[in-house]
């Protein structure tokens, strides 16, 4: 049988030396975690919640929500749930709306607004739904939470990510769409990379499922929702906020 390597910048290894070197960490909804095959549980199990202050409904009138993406097959798509997002950002005065969603992104939107004191940063992870109307579906939860707490990582690494956005605004450019700004435009992310030395960077992560009700919503969902919740919480001090339906 052909041999399986693995190869990470100049790391070319056979598989089973990789994992072996460098085991994967795996964090359940429970809170326990398996750290290659050693599995650890919490000595004390505490209860997951999430704050029903962290939910906040929209109207989605006018809202296809089985449509995440603004754009889809070269067709822009005013009626799905991004466009509809970008539209509240960036009529809230945010200096930055970048669509970010394709492979490899940060987030579905990155928003960025200077303010007085600080930089607000939000990353905004979108999610449709397969029902017109909000239900009990805690597919429609896991994902985006996951999407959520991979992107953890940019609060220590504002940098990288400013260079990202650049990138991705280079690369990803077509002639139907020759920019993925919303609002904005690509030098003011060097703005905000020099403003990043003197003012402290103040992120936020939320989550938009309008398949998701805050009156109706499942203990299934809200576990998957606490468990997103807790480790942002504990890992980089960031609160998880819910944009949701009803």
């Amino acid at each position: 049988e052909p041999e399986v390597r693995v190869q990470v910048g100049n790391l070319n290894v056979p598989i089973q030396d990789y994992f072996s070197n460098y085991p994967p960490m795996i964090r359940f909804i429970d809170l326990s975690e398996l750290d290659g095959n050693l599995l650890i549980r919490p000595q004390h199990t505490q209860e997951l919640i999430f704050p029903d202050e962290r939910f906040e409904v929209w109207n989605w009138e006018g809202v296809d929500l089985t449509k995440e993406s603004i754009w889809k097959n070269g067709v822009k798509r005013d009626d799905s749930i991004q466009a509809r997002v970008a539209k509240q950002f960036v009529e809230s005065n945010f200096d930055i709306v970048f669509d970010d969603d394709a492979p490899g992104e940060s987030a579905d939107l990155v928003c960025l607004k200077e303010e007085e004191d600080y930089i607000k940063l939000v990353l905004v992870h979108c999610k449709f739904t397969k029902g017109q109307t909000a239900g009990e579906r805690v597919k429609d939860v896991v994902e985006v939470s996951s999407q959520a707490v991979r992107s953890a990582k940019w609060k220590w690494k504002f940098k990288d990510l400013c260079r990202h956005l650049s990138e991705r605004e280079r690369r990803l450019s077509t002639e139907f769409r020759p920019t993925r700004f919303l609002s904005g435009q690509a030098s003011e992310v060097n703005k905000f990379l020099k403003l990043s030395r003197f003012k402290e960077i103040k992120s936020e992560i939320i989550i938009v499922q309008p398949g998701l009700s805050k009156a109706n919503h499942t203990p299934d969902q809200v576990a998957v929702l606490a468990s997103a919740y807790s480790y942002l919480k504990e890992t980089i001090g960031v609160n998880l906020d819910i944009i949701c339906s009803y």
